[in-house]
């Protein structure tokens, strides 16, 4: 999946990764990050995983309970230990926004009704958003301005080209779940 900064579409390439110990790893070297959305409302136990470039991401993981329309985990990263840590705080908080570095919290925003709003004032909220993406931006090297509100769109089944949900990765043009590695080479 590319995003387009800005745009809740995005687009389908084919790249080879590199694989250890029957592990496909990110390359953060050209932007090519794990993605994943959680199923947090039963007892599925799904997790949809794909590939993602355009976060710019140089370090750690972000994560949101806010994911349209499905409103499950989803998270970003560099490496999954940062984002089991990132997923593992969410729970810890009811839900929000979280940035990890080093698999240490560096920032976040509960937001405590159902993990998708705040009971705080609207103020507040936004002030600590903002700040929220300024630590993802100059800590983990993000290249987009909001990349939780980017975050968000990722999961929409129905927007081209690709959508992500805890069922896997969807081609949004032929309706039908798709395979993250179409080819594995020895």
């Amino acid at each position: 999946m590319n995003i387009i900064p800005g745009q809740i579409i995005n687009k389908e390439t084919h790249e080879w990764l590199n694989i250890r110990n029957n592990y496909v790893e990110a390359d953060v070297k050209r932007d090519i990050l794990h993605i994943a959305v959680i199923d947090r409302h039963g007892a599925s136990k799904n997790m949809g995983k794909a590939f993602i470039r355009g976060f710019g991401l140089r370090a750690g993981a972000i994560a949101s309970s806010i994911a349209h329309d499905h409103h499950n985990i989803v998270v970003v990263g560099t490496n999954p230990s940062g984002m089991l840590v990132a997923v593992k705080h969410l729970k810890t908080i009811g839900g929000g926004f979280v940035a990890v570095k080093n698999c240490e919290v560096i920032g976040d925003l509960p937001l405590e009704f159902a993990g998708l709003l705040s009971l705080e004032p609207v103020e507040k909220v936004i002030d600590k958003l903002e700040k929220l993406n300024q630590v993802v931006r100059k800590e983990l090297g993000a290249k987009i301005d909001v990349p939780f509100m980017q975050l968000e769109f990722i999961t929409l089944p129905t927007v081209p080209e690709l959508g992500l949900t805890d069922k896997g990765l969807i081609d949004a043009r032929n309706y039908r779940i798709i395979e993250p590695v179409i080819e594995v080479k020895d």
